[in-house]
């Protein structure tokens, strides 16, 4: 999508009558199909989850309407901005969190369900925030007509996105055919909005080129700081101030678009910055996302401290998607990898927590049923192991036999157990309290223990054997369909 919206700004810039044919007057309309398509996302129980963290939202959301409109006010005074840019750049400021930060902070492994929750609650407090704040900070130097912003968000904004929920409700067969397609739809509509502002406002933008470019990053590039920062002072764990931080940085910027040409239509060059900053936050959000991406943060234990891990660390951390995707009843550390902590420091934190041959570290959430997969943890010695965020590690009081326990607690008999005791909507989640209540109806004898364990680490030695197999096979068949016929 990046990659499209520079290319479509470029041509639009420098050959404007290729995109002449794009009319401003379709830019409503365009952003109308991308909250429609928002709005075909979402479920009622995404709101459920702001009820469940109302914290994390209203401070994020405090954060994204404090932030990013003082910092677009303090831009335009610093490099003193004509009146129209001034306009633009508020405007992009008083907006709510862009769709797209949804997905960077998905990139970035942030708080996807903070994130979602901020831009969904933004965009409702949109039709009365946005014009109170332009109001605020640019009332004194030009006329802003309250009212018309309201009206015109909530025709832009509200309707589609209510349209896009109600359809969703009623009609999931069909939301579900759409989920596809939205993303393309999407991108198309923002390539038009972005084709057309800037096809007109050529002239315009390559004459302010530099000072307004400066401000837009600025402004984007100050809201990822600010945002992390003041998320990082009110004591939100790292995947919360990824969230915060990319849903600050990135704004509605086709909303702003959209209100510089019905709320001040006298000012042609409001809608620049708003197009310049559309097609900047996509580029600057997939790189930050990125390298957000490669500094993977975890928490260790259930606590709220945070260290950053790679391959150099002297600590394991068992983390729960590895857990529920990658390994299998036992992680046999002789042969599995895991990634290590590089903060040494934090083993003091938690030296009573070391897990041991034996111990089970079941995952504690999922988006489905796989909510209690487990691991039983093998050949430990030598090492330091620590099991990581939604994780509760288990250590059975009894004795038994080594790969026992990670069979059986991965079996019907115990999982149905836990079925009846797990919580929550989108995401389904389960309590250490709730594990202490299962029943362990297992043999009591450790031979016979022994040999369940046996049998069933042969069939996975089988299997593993057999995927091997057929993964050679895949490969010749592969090779042979490319060489075979010239």
């Amino acid at each position: 999508m990046t990659l499209i919206v520079i290319a479509v700004a470029a041509l639009a810039l420098f050959a404007p009558q290729t995109c002449a044919w794009i009319d401003t007057s379709w830019i409503n309309i365009l952003l109308g199909i991308i909250m429609f398509g928002m709005g075909l996302t979402l479920k009622a129980s995404d709101f459920g989850d702001v009820i469940k963290r109302p914290k994390s939202v209203i401070i994020g959301c405090v954060l994204q309407f404090a932030i990013m409109p003082f910092l677009a006010y303090v831009l335009s005074i610093v490099f003193k901005l004509s009146p129209e840019l001034t306009v633009g750049v508020i405007l992009v400021g008083t907006c709510p969190g862009g769709t797209s930060s949804n997905v960077m902070t998905y990139m970035s492994h942030g708080d996807v369900a903070l994130s979602v929750c901020m831009t969904s609650v933004s965009t409702i407090l949109a039709p009365f925030l946005t014009p109170i704040l332009t109001q605020l900070y640019v009332g004194s130097a030009v006329d802003v007509d309250l009212l018309a912003m309201f009206i015109s968000i909530l025709k832009v904004v509200m309707v589609p996105i209510l349209a896009g929920l109600v359809i969703n409700y009623f009609f999931k067969k069909f939301s579900k055919a759409m989920t596809d397609i939205i993303p393309m739809i999407s991108t198309i509509a923002i390539v038009l909005i972005v084709a057309s502002v800037v096809s007109t406002s050529h002239a315009s933008i390559l004459g302010a080129a530099k000072i307004v470019f400066v401000v837009v990053i600025l402004h984007n590039l100050g809201g990822y700081a600010l945002g992390y920062g003041c998320a990082k002072m009110f004591g939100f764990d790292t995947t919360k101030c990824r969230a915060v931080s990319i849903e600050v940085g990135m704004q509605n910027s086709g909303l702003a678009v959209s209100l510089a040409k019905t709320a001040f239509a006298t000012m042609p060059l409001a809608m620049v910055p708003g197009a310049i900053f559309s097609v900047w936050h996509n580029i600057s959000g997939a790189v930050y996302a990125g390298i957000l991406n490669r500094i993977t943060v975890k928490n260790v234990s259930d606590k709220t401290d945070t260290t950053v891990y790679d391959e150099y660390g002297d600590v394991l951390n068992v983390h729960y998607g590895d857990v529920l995707v990658k390994f299998g009843e036992v992680i046999d550390l002789t042969r599995e990898s895991l990634p290590t902590i590089i903060d040494d420091s934090i083993l003091t934190k938690y030296i009573n927590s070391i897990l041991q041959d034996g111990d089970v570290v079941i995952t504690d959430a999922a988006e489905d049923e796989t909510v209690g997969k487990c691991s039983e943890i093998k050949g430990c010695e030598g090492k330091k192991v620590l099991a990581g965020l939604r994780t509760i590690p288990v250590r059975p009081r009894v004795k038994y036999a080594n790969g026992f326990f990670g069979y059986f607690m991965n079996s019907a008999a115990y999982h149905n157990q836990l079925l009846p005791l797990m919580q929550g909507t989108k995401v389904s989640s389960i309590s250490k309290t709730a594990i202490q209540d299962t029943l362990l109806n297992i043999p009591h004898d450790i031979e016979e223990q022994k040999k369940i364990a046996d049998y069933f680490m042969g069939l996975d030695r089988l299997i593993t054997l057999h995927q091997r197999k057929v993964d050679m096979l895949k490969k010749v068949k592969k090779f042979m369909l490319n060489n075979m016929f010239i």
